[in-house]
């Protein structure tokens, strides 16, 4: 039994959110996202989700490889004969859901939105320079999407700033691109949910600031 299991059609070798979701499908599919033991979290008979704490139902939280959610419930659900107190979270834009156990929440990077002073970093970080990098293409791309699916603002913001494309369209090879935009929308998802302003207005507060010269 693996720790997440998501209502959407998912590709089975998918380790990342695509850029756009089909429609939601009525068949439950197992997100290959995270493979976590789910033995461990059995629960006593009766058992109430106390535990569920710090999250509760209607919370914004950020699931790293797939953004900003909404906390729909917590509870426990009989699975396989064993009880286990479960938290689904629902992703509106991308029509989709998900569930993990509560105990395995922080290890999988489970967190609330940050704040707006963390976003006074994030800002800073995208209008620096670049960093100069010498590694193969292919390598630094792996490591982008290891950033992009980080859960970190920072990180985010460091894809960001590396991989925005200059003024006069250079370095916009497709793959560049992509990475680019994968950053830039988790980004204003959550500059969204926490400045709750729309997302065009804020990837226009994101992108504000030229790239530097």
């Amino acid at each position: 039994m693996t720790a997440a299991t998501a209502i959407a059609e998912v590709p089975a070798d998918a380790t990342t959110m695509p850029t756009s979701m089909p429609e939601v499908a009525s068949r439950v599919v197992t997100l290959p996202v995270v493979t976590l033991p789910v033995i461990a979290e059995a629960a006593a008979p009766g058992a109430a989700p106390d535990d569920a704490r710090p999250f509760r139902k209607g919370d914004l939280v950020v699931y790293p490889t797939h953004g900003i959610g909404v906390v729909d419930h917590i509870r426990v659900e009989e699975i396989g004969g064993q009880k286990l107190n479960w938290i689904k979270i629902s992703f509106t834009e991308n029509r989709m859901s998900l569930r993990i156990p509560v105990r395995k929440a922080k290890d999988i990077g489970l967190r609330r939105p940050v704040s707006r002073q963390a976003f006074t970093e994030v800002l800073a970080i995208i209008r620096g320079r670049p960093h100069a990098n010498r590694i193969v293409w292919t390598k630094r791309a792996l490591e982008y999407q290891g950033k992009i699916n980080s859960g970190s603002v920072k990180a985010l913001a460091e894809v960001v700033r590396d991989l925005r494309p200059a003024l006069d369209g250079s370095e916009s090879s497709f793959s560049r691109r992509n990475l680019f935009e994968s950053a830039i929308d988790r980004l204003a998802a959550e500059f969204v949910a926490v400045f709750r302003t729309d997302k065009a207005a804020a990837v226009d507060r994101l992108m504000a600031a030229p790239p530097p010269a």
